[in-house]
């Protein structure tokens, strides 16, 4: 009986990892500024979202789609980028961890096309393809570090006149509070 649950346990434990491997590789291929955030780094159960992403590549075997996954990997690291900030600010442990796993994972898809490269194929169609991709990531980093400035310069606006009132009204509790 006990032998039978085992069985039932691992064979459904595998059919869901390899429909998650299918359905990951098809949505490793839609628009990479649709990519959410999944597992935040810092958060207890990362260590799931890294297994699963090291699935994935495991059972990707053609270098094109490795180099894609690369791509869809790096959308979701900008995706907990912007979920990091909207949730923790700035000083978030995991913030460095996110950064850190999208430079590694531009790495990969450039060693990856090197190889490739380097075996003789022709990479510059997937090449060109990867570089708009990850340009496209640069430009929502840069839009999400952006707004995040302007909101802190409304905010010390918002401070500086606040303590002025508070100066003007000779409210040192204040004062000392902002």
């Amino acid at each position: 009986m006990m032998r039978t649950h085992l069985l039932l346990f691992v064979g459904l434990v595998s059919l869901v990892l390899v429909a998650g491997i299918f359905v990951t590789e098809a949505s490793a291929q839609q628009s990479a500024l649709q990519a959410k955030p999944g597992l935040l780094p810092g958060g207890v159960f990362f260590f799931f979202d890294r297994f699963f992403e090291s699935l994935q590549e495991f059972f990707t075997f053609n270098s094109e789609s490795k180099a894609r996954l690369q791509v869809a990997f790096v959308a979701e690291r900008v995706a907990e980028i912007e979920a990091i900030l909207d949730q923790q600010g700035v000083d978030a442990p995991g913030l460095d961890v996110a950064r850190a796993h999208l430079r590694e994972h531009t790495d990969r898809a450039a060693k990856i096309l090197e190889t490739e490269k380097a075996k003789g194929r022709n990479v510059e169609r997937l090449a060109a393809e990867i570089d708009d991709a990850f340009d496209a990531q640069e430009e929502e980093i840069d839009r999400i570090f952006e707004e995040r400035e302007e909101a802190l310069e409304v905010r010390e606006k918002e401070v500086k006149r606040r303590l002025k009132e508070a100066k003007a009204r000779g409210d040192n509790a204040l004062v000392a509070q902002l």
